[in-house]
């Protein structure tokens, strides 16, 4: 897992509910081992824990091949 960042996010039921009393909650962006990207909710505590200490990755996409990699493509 190459974590992107943590953010924090409002439920879809905003909509019905007033502004001042919408419910928040921190998502965990990431990468997976083979380039697809994930979300899912975490905790506060491990959301300010990810984006102190997360390294930044950039899944490239190989000219030749057209294959997604994020440090060295597998086929080259």
């Amino acid at each position: 897992m190459y974590a992107i960042k943590a953010s924090k996010t409002y439920s879809h039921s905003s909509k019905n509910r007033n502004n001042k009393t919408k419910k928040s909650g921190w998502k965990l962006y990431f990468y997976d081992k083979d380039g697809n990207f994930h979300s899912k909710r975490v905790s506060t505590l491990k959301a300010y824990w990810i984006n102190l200490f997360s390294k930044k990755y950039k899944v490239k996409k190989c000219p030749l091949c057209g294959q997604k990699y994020i440090n060295s493509c597998p086929n080259h």
